[in-house]
């Protein structure tokens, strides 16, 4: 029992952190009386949990150590119901140290307000560092006495969906919560006076959250009548707010309007849309083209946005609103029967520099009979500004032609479309260089320098097009496909003669059932292989080329070591290499016949 009080404070109180019962407090007493004060410390200065089952025992507590409700700073409410012992145990704990009340319950027993508005009117205690009380969904006149009184501390205020009760009694409270700086709005509104009268009075607000917010009117005012209304009648305020949006109907153009217009400098826009979300934006006026860019355009302008929406092809068009200076694009294939997703998020640097990534999950334009009608059309949009392209299309069956007609027709006209392309990746089952019948001069005019094909069944003619696409690529990725095996049972590896001594050819480990290689063709060339039909091809003396042509001449060292380290791999490798008589490298065109047998102790061969 001693030697527990011994322990450092440390970890004494990391134990005692996980005190939350008179139970647990009952325990600690039996070890000693210091861990019963330091316990009790820790359990009332941290957090009161209150629940259904503790209330008595804390009750009961309490009215033996009445000095103990002062380190009572946070209380969690975890009760639907609260019984007269829940109710007696708050008036004990809510003190003038009191600073958060919150819960995980919706919806509150009123009867928690009641008690809250008597210990703060009637009894009198000034609650002065009380700075957010959980609010419920429907207010009544009870839960507006409780937050009058709490006016001059309140951080954090609810106006609830029942607002068309009171609208103006509402915006003359707000202004009175000095502190107010988080007001999370949960309602349908009727005009932008309406939104006027809420957001005037709130005047230090540093946050924002916008649920199910719309206006239930069709008859919208027109845009040029929104902006002269605004002009005259919104009272414009700095504040740096980070406004966040959670919709199950549709946000409206003319919310996000208001909100640019009387906070200019928005700093954060997070909008997330539910399934059934319409393009993000309520069908006011004609929803067309027009109103479409309109909201891009505004919300380009935030400095850190992030949305989430279920679009239709129509927000195709408006992509390149929200481009920057590096654009990064995500393409997923997606479920044709599955609503299609579309995600961007942005943010400006230190040097006033925009990065935007964009990621778009969708099926049906990556059908066959839809290339020319919808992936056409896509692909030419987003390319006038994507600088980092990633697709992935890698769910696809392998053994459908039609398929890989479409992967490989999307991965050669993404080539020939994006301007500003600088990284390319691109994971697919298979790319037939056939079906990329006319190759344009201009593919040698990209900024393309990184380039990874992976997962894909890669034909040497590939490389002889790549040869004619691309004299800027300085890193290349490409699968282990790139090994193949000619008439003359020749190991051959085939790349693109462009850029060498800069290029920098590599290979991806994702899967321990393939064979992969890793290739720097630098100074250094390596080799990691499991690749069990290679090692079978060995052991019956089949002669290993690498039929390296005579661009390779600066190449200096080759070395096989990496994959053999772990004994099992490494024995296999050293009866292999004794099974052999020589290696044939043909390096500019030089042939150096080594023997390799030597070396099958150090499981490396060094040239």
């Amino acid at each position: 029992m001693g030697t527990l009080n011994t322990l450092p404070c440390e970890i004494q109180w990391l134990i005692l952190q996980h005190v939350d019962s008179t139970k647990q407090l009952g325990e600690c007493r039996r070890v000693s009386k210091i861990w019963d004060d330091q316990a009790e410390y820790a359990m009332f200065s941290r957090q009161l949990r209150i629940t259904p089952n503790n209330s008595r025992s804390m009750y009961m507590h309490l009215v033996k150590k009445p000095s103990r409700a002062n380190l009572i700073k946070y209380i969690h409410l975890e009760c639907h119901y609260f019984s007269e012992f829940t109710l007696l145990l708050l008036r004990l704990a809510i003190t003038p140290s009191i600073e958060r009340i919150a819960s995980n319950v919706r919806q509150l027993d009123i009867r928690f307000y009641q008690t809250l508005a008597e210990i703060a009117g009637s009894f009198g205690v000034k609650l002065e560092r009380l700075k957010s009380v959980p609010w419920p969904v429907n207010f009544t006149d009870t839960h507006y006495r409780t937050a009058l009184l709490l006016k001059d501390s309140l951080e954090e205020m609810i106006i609830p969906p029942n607002i068309d009760d009171r609208p103006d009694e509402i915006s003359k409270h707000l202004g009175e919560f000095k502190c107010l700086s988080k007001l999370q709005v949960d309602c349908v509104f009727d005009n932008l006076p309406q939104v006027e009268s809420i957001f005037r009075g709130a005047g230090n607000l540093m946050q924002v959250g916008l649920r199910n917010c719309y206006f239930d009117n069709w008859n919208v005012w027109p845009y040029q009548e929104r902006i002269r209304w605004m002009k005259q009648h919104v009272q414009v305020k700095d504040n740096p707010i980070t406004l966040n949006a959670l919709d199950e109907q549709n946000l409206g153009i003319s919310l996000i309007e208001y909100f640019l217009f009387k906070y200019p400098h928005i700093k954060q826009f997070y909008y997330i849309a539910n399934e059934f979300g319409d393009m993000g934006f309520e069908q006011e006026v004609d929803l067309d083209v027009e109103i479409d860019r309109q909201a891009c355009l505004l919300i380009s302008k935030i400095p850190s946005y992030a949305l989430d929406l279920s679009l239709d092809y129509a927000w195709r068009t408006h992509y390149g609103s929200f481009a920057g200076d590096k654009n990064v694009f995500h393409l997923h294939y997606g479920d044709a029967f599955e609503l299609s997703r579309y995600k961007i998020s942005s943010i400006v640097d230190q040097n006033g520099k925009r990065s935007t990534e964009f990621e778009f999950s969708n099926g049906v334009i990556f059908e066959e009979g839809g290339f020319d009608t919808h992936t056409i059309p896509f692909l030419n949009e987003i390319g006038t500004f994507t600088t980092h392209m990633h697709m992935n299309f890698d769910v696809f069956d392998e053994g459908i032609d039609s398929i890989s007609t479409v992967e490989s027709k999307v991965f050669f006209k993404s080539l020939e479309v994006f301007k500003r392309l600088e990284e390319m990746s691109f994971v697919s089952s298979n790319i037939l260089v056939s079906v990329n019948i006319n190759l344009s001069s201009q593919y040698s005019k990209r900024r393309l320098n990184t380039l990874k094909i992976l997962g894909t069944q890669i034909q040497p003619a590939m490389f002889h097009t790549l040869d004619q696409l691309f004299h800027t690529i300085s890193t290349l990725t490409l699968s282990c496909c790139l090994i193949t095996k000619d008439q003359t049972n020749t190991i051959c590896i085939h790349m693109p003669s462009t850029a060498l001594g800069r290029l920098i050819l590599t290979t991806e480990l994702d899967s321990a059932a393939s064979p992969y290689y890793r290739y720097y063709f630098r100074d250094t060339i390596s080799l990691i292989t499991n690749d069990t039909y290679l090692m079978t091809n060995l052991q019956r003396g089949v002669t290993l080329y690498f039929k390296l042509s005579h661009f390779l001449s600066n190449v200096r060292q080759i070395s096989f070591a990496e994959y053999f380290s772990r004994p099992r791999q490494a024995n296999a490798f050293s009866i292999y290499c004794q099974l052999l008589a020589s290696i044939e490298l043909n390096l500019g065109g030089v042939y150096t016949t080594i023997d390799v047998q030597k070396y099958s102790e150090a499981l490396a061969v060094v040239f």
